[in-house]
Protein backbone atom coordinates (compact mmCIF):
# COMPACT_ATOMS: atom_id res chain seq x y z
CA UNK A 1 0.00 0.00 0.00
CA UNK A 2 1.41 3.55 -1.11
CA UNK A 3 -0.11 6.56 0.86
CA UNK A 4 1.09 10.14 0.33
CA UNK A 5 0.06 13.40 0.23
CA UNK A 6 -0.64 15.49 -2.99
CA UNK A 7 -0.78 19.53 -2.21
CA UNK A 8 -2.35 21.22 -4.79
CA UNK A 9 -4.03 25.28 -5.57
CA UNK A 10 -7.97 24.91 -3.71
CA UNK A 11 -8.46 27.22 -6.92
CA UNK A 12 -10.49 30.95 -6.41
CA UNK A 13 -9.92 31.78 -3.20
CA UNK A 14 -12.39 34.90 -2.19
CA UNK A 15 -11.16 37.58 0.25
CA UNK A 16 -12.45 40.27 2.36
CA UNK A 17 -10.09 42.76 3.81
CA UNK A 18 -10.77 45.89 6.02
CA UNK A 19 -10.45 49.26 6.05
CA UNK A 20 -8.30 49.78 9.35
CA UNK A 21 -4.99 48.68 7.11
CA UNK A 22 -5.73 48.15 3.55
CA UNK A 23 -2.72 47.71 1.77
CA UNK A 24 -1.44 45.44 4.79
CA UNK A 25 -4.15 42.92 4.78
CA UNK A 26 -4.51 43.40 0.72
CA UNK A 27 -0.94 42.31 0.97
CA UNK A 28 -1.24 39.52 3.60
CA UNK A 29 -3.87 37.82 1.87
CA UNK A 30 -3.04 38.22 -1.52
CA UNK A 31 0.42 37.01 -1.65
CA UNK A 32 -0.28 33.77 0.12
CA UNK A 33 -2.90 32.80 -2.06
CA UNK A 34 -1.30 33.44 -5.50
CA UNK A 35 2.30 32.19 -3.73
CA UNK A 36 0.21 28.73 -3.35
CA UNK A 37 -1.17 29.17 -6.92
CA UNK A 38 -4.69 30.23 -6.48
CA UNK A 39 -6.08 32.74 -8.06
CA UNK A 40 -7.90 35.52 -5.77
CA UNK A 41 -11.24 37.44 -5.92
CA UNK A 42 -10.64 40.57 -3.76
CA UNK A 43 -13.37 42.45 -2.12
CA UNK A 44 -12.11 46.01 -0.51
CA UNK A 45 -13.72 47.82 2.21
CA UNK A 46 -16.15 50.34 0.75
CA UNK A 47 -14.39 53.30 2.92
CA UNK A 48 -10.70 52.33 1.43
CA UNK A 49 -10.97 50.90 -2.09
CA UNK A 50 -8.08 52.63 -4.09
CA UNK A 51 -5.27 51.23 -2.53
CA UNK A 52 -6.48 48.07 -3.41
CA UNK A 53 -7.12 48.75 -6.76
CA UNK A 54 -3.92 50.86 -7.33
CA UNK A 55 -2.17 47.17 -5.84
CA UNK A 56 -4.04 45.55 -8.41
CA UNK A 57 -1.96 47.65 -11.09
CA UNK A 58 0.70 47.30 -10.11
CA UNK A 59 0.74 43.55 -10.05
CA UNK A 60 -0.37 43.78 -13.22
CA UNK A 61 3.00 46.01 -14.08
CA UNK A 62 4.83 42.81 -12.01
CA UNK A 63 3.74 40.59 -14.68
CA UNK A 64 1.03 38.52 -13.05
CA UNK A 65 -1.87 37.57 -15.16
CA UNK A 66 -4.96 39.67 -14.76
CA UNK A 67 -6.83 36.85 -15.09
CA UNK A 68 -5.30 35.95 -11.37
CA UNK A 69 -6.82 38.03 -9.35
CA UNK A 70 -9.95 40.40 -9.48
CA UNK A 71 -11.29 42.91 -7.35
CA UNK A 72 -14.53 44.06 -6.04
CA UNK A 73 -15.67 47.00 -4.54
CA UNK A 74 -19.48 46.56 -3.88
CA UNK A 75 -20.46 45.90 -0.65
CA UNK A 76 -23.35 43.48 -2.01
CA UNK A 77 -20.73 41.36 -3.26
CA UNK A 78 -19.49 40.59 0.09
CA UNK A 79 -21.76 37.76 0.90
CA UNK A 80 -21.40 36.52 -2.96
CA UNK A 81 -17.81 34.53 -2.47
CA UNK A 82 -19.55 31.78 0.23
CA UNK A 83 -22.40 31.27 -1.94
CA UNK A 84 -20.79 30.94 -5.06
CA UNK A 85 -20.10 26.73 -5.91
CA UNK A 86 -16.79 28.43 -7.96
CA UNK A 87 -15.15 29.34 -4.67
CA UNK A 88 -13.72 26.95 -2.55
CA UNK A 89 -12.48 28.74 -0.01
CA UNK A 90 -13.12 32.27 1.57
CA UNK A 91 -11.42 34.53 3.80
CA UNK A 92 -12.50 37.25 5.97
CA UNK A 93 -10.62 39.78 8.40
CA UNK A 94 -12.74 42.57 10.19
CA UNK A 95 -13.35 43.53 13.44
CA UNK A 96 -16.09 42.12 16.40
CA UNK A 97 -17.30 45.41 15.75
CA UNK A 98 -19.45 43.57 12.77
CA UNK A 99 -19.67 39.89 13.64
CA UNK A 100 -23.28 40.27 12.04
CA UNK A 101 -21.58 40.01 8.75
CA UNK A 102 -19.01 36.89 9.67
CA UNK A 103 -21.94 34.84 10.95
CA UNK A 104 -23.96 35.62 7.47
CA UNK A 105 -20.84 34.27 5.30
CA UNK A 106 -20.22 31.25 7.70
CA UNK A 107 -23.83 30.07 7.15
CA UNK A 108 -23.32 30.94 3.59
CA UNK A 109 -20.14 29.33 3.51
CA UNK A 110 -21.70 25.99 5.49
CA UNK A 111 -24.27 25.24 2.31
CA UNK A 112 -21.82 24.16 0.16
CA UNK A 113 -19.07 23.20 2.78
CA UNK A 114 -16.50 25.86 2.09
CA UNK A 115 -13.06 26.25 4.16
CA UNK A 116 -14.01 29.77 6.07
CA UNK A 117 -11.04 32.04 7.68
CA UNK A 118 -12.79 34.39 9.84
CA UNK A 119 -10.38 37.48 11.60
CA UNK A 120 -12.70 38.69 14.00
CA UNK A 121 -10.70 41.11 16.39
CA UNK A 122 -11.04 40.92 19.95
CA UNK A 123 -10.81 42.33 23.29
CA UNK A 124 -7.32 42.57 24.48
CA UNK A 125 -6.11 43.23 27.71
CA UNK A 126 -2.86 44.71 29.24
CA UNK A 127 -1.96 44.01 32.98
CA UNK A 128 0.16 45.81 35.29
CA UNK A 129 1.09 44.82 38.97
CA UNK A 130 2.58 47.53 41.22
CA UNK A 131 6.16 45.64 40.31
CA UNK A 132 6.32 46.86 36.59
CA UNK A 133 8.12 50.00 35.43
CA UNK A 134 5.32 52.20 35.75
CA UNK A 135 6.93 54.47 33.17
CA UNK A 136 7.50 52.03 30.52
CA UNK A 137 3.28 50.33 31.16
CA UNK A 138 1.84 53.65 30.68
CA UNK A 139 3.73 54.38 27.22
CA UNK A 140 3.19 50.72 26.13
CA UNK A 141 -0.88 50.45 27.90
CA UNK A 142 -1.79 54.15 26.08
CA UNK A 143 0.28 53.43 22.63
CA UNK A 144 -1.60 49.88 22.12
CA UNK A 145 -5.04 51.87 22.41
CA UNK A 146 -4.60 54.94 21.03
CA UNK A 147 -2.02 53.33 17.40
CA UNK A 148 -4.15 54.05 14.38
CA UNK A 149 -6.43 56.05 16.48
CA UNK A 150 -7.94 53.01 18.02
CA UNK A 151 -8.80 51.77 14.98
CA UNK A 152 -7.15 48.26 15.13
CA UNK A 153 -8.10 44.60 15.90
CA UNK A 154 -5.35 43.68 18.60
CA UNK A 155 -5.65 47.52 20.22
CA UNK A 156 -5.53 46.81 23.96
CA UNK A 157 -9.03 48.07 24.91
CA UNK A 158 -8.91 46.73 28.45
CA UNK A 159 -6.20 47.96 30.72
CA UNK A 160 -6.17 46.02 34.76
CA UNK A 161 -4.19 47.32 37.25
CA UNK A 162 -2.87 46.29 40.36
CA UNK A 163 -4.74 48.25 43.00
CA UNK A 164 -1.62 49.52 44.48
CA UNK A 165 0.00 51.21 41.49
CA UNK A 166 -3.74 52.51 40.17
CA UNK A 167 -3.11 55.64 41.63
CA UNK A 168 0.70 55.97 40.17
CA UNK A 169 -0.07 54.90 36.40
CA UNK A 170 -3.49 56.79 35.84
CA UNK A 171 -2.03 60.70 36.08
CA UNK A 172 0.72 58.84 33.26
CA UNK A 173 -1.87 58.10 31.26
CA UNK A 174 -4.06 61.18 31.71
CA UNK A 175 -1.13 62.69 30.70
CA UNK A 176 0.15 60.35 27.67
CA UNK A 177 -3.30 60.97 26.39
CA UNK A 178 -3.90 65.06 26.95
CA UNK A 179 -0.88 65.40 24.78
CA UNK A 180 -1.52 63.95 21.73
CA UNK A 181 -1.95 66.06 18.90
CA UNK A 182 -4.98 65.97 17.03
CA UNK A 183 -5.31 66.96 13.09
CA UNK A 184 -6.16 66.20 9.54
CA UNK A 185 -5.21 62.98 8.61
CA UNK A 186 -2.55 64.15 5.60
CA UNK A 187 -0.65 66.58 8.15
CA UNK A 188 2.74 64.74 8.77
CA UNK A 189 2.49 66.30 12.05
CA UNK A 190 -0.59 65.19 13.10
CA UNK A 191 -0.55 61.89 15.79
CA UNK A 192 -3.88 61.60 16.07
CA UNK A 193 -6.45 62.11 12.48
CA UNK A 194 -9.80 61.82 12.17
CA UNK A 195 -11.84 58.14 12.38
CA UNK A 196 -12.67 56.60 8.86
CA UNK A 197 -16.03 57.45 8.65
CA UNK A 198 -19.22 59.01 10.38
CA UNK A 199 -20.62 55.93 11.06
CA UNK A 200 -17.63 55.10 12.79
CA UNK A 201 -17.71 58.61 14.68
CA UNK A 202 -21.00 57.51 16.02
CA UNK A 203 -20.22 54.56 16.97
CA UNK A 204 -17.22 55.37 19.03
CA UNK A 205 -19.10 58.37 20.55
CA UNK A 206 -22.00 56.31 21.53
CA UNK A 207 -19.58 54.04 23.86
CA UNK A 208 -18.68 57.43 25.72
CA UNK A 209 -22.76 57.84 26.16
CA UNK A 210 -22.68 54.62 27.32
CA UNK A 211 -19.83 54.49 29.81
CA UNK A 212 -21.73 57.56 31.23
CA UNK A 213 -24.44 56.10 31.82
CA UNK A 214 -23.26 52.82 33.17
CA UNK A 215 -21.20 54.97 35.96
CA UNK A 216 -24.21 56.45 37.04
CA UNK A 217 -26.03 52.99 37.87
CA UNK A 218 -22.67 52.52 39.60
CA UNK A 219 -21.40 49.95 37.14
CA UNK A 220 -18.24 51.39 36.08
CA UNK A 221 -15.30 53.83 37.58
CA UNK A 222 -15.16 51.49 41.01
CA UNK A 223 -12.24 50.71 42.76
CA UNK A 224 -12.01 46.69 42.71
CA UNK A 225 -12.09 46.15 46.85
CA UNK A 226 -8.89 43.51 48.00
CA UNK A 227 -6.55 43.16 50.79
CA UNK A 228 -3.53 44.68 51.50
CA UNK A 229 -0.49 43.09 49.15
CA UNK A 230 -2.98 41.02 47.24
CA UNK A 231 -2.96 40.99 43.29
CA UNK A 232 -6.86 40.89 42.07
CA UNK A 233 -7.38 42.19 38.51
CA UNK A 234 -10.43 43.91 37.45
CA UNK A 235 -12.39 41.82 35.91
CA UNK A 236 -15.42 42.86 32.88
CA UNK A 237 -18.03 42.07 31.06
CA UNK A 238 -18.38 43.76 27.91
CA UNK A 239 -22.09 44.82 27.33
CA UNK A 240 -21.81 44.02 23.66
CA UNK A 241 -18.59 42.40 21.31
CA UNK A 242 -16.66 46.15 19.78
Amino acid sequence: MLTYTLREPVGVVGQIIPWNFPLLMAAWKLGVALACGNTVVLKPAEQTPLSALRLGELLEEAGIPAGRRQHRDRLRRDRRAPRSPRTPTSTRSRSRARPRSARIIMRAAAGNLKRVSLELGGKSPNIVFADADLDAAAAGAAAAIFFNHGQCCCAGSRLFIESKAYDKIMPKLIDYSEKIKLGPGMDLSTEMGPLVSSEQYERVTGFLDSGKKRRRQGRVGRRPSEEPGERVLRRSRPSSPT
